[in-house]
């Protein structure tokens, strides 16, 4: 854990998740005038598309954290 310093690595997590944060709001800005231009049809194909990249991200994120397990258990 950061060497040690519990603090520090949740200082340093609160730091990556509020830039992830601001990336996110920022993206969502610039995506809202081109959903809005959308026909119901393409809005739908767009949910879909945005529901499986979303199941996509969430089986790496999980495979990361099971990764980062093994190796902190290996630690030991």
């Amino acid at each position: 854990m950061a060497g040690g310093r519990p603090a520090q690595f949740y200082r340093e997590r609160a730091e990556a998740l509020a830039e992830r944060a601001a990336g996110l709001k920022r993206l969502a800005d610039a995506w809202q005038p081109l959903y809005q231009s959308l026909s119901p049809d393409q809005k739908m194909r767009l949910r879909v598309v945005t529901v499986r990249a979303l199941e996509g991200m969430r089986t790496a994120v999980e495979s990361r954290r099971m990764d980062m397990d093994d190796e902190d258990i290996s630690d030991f």
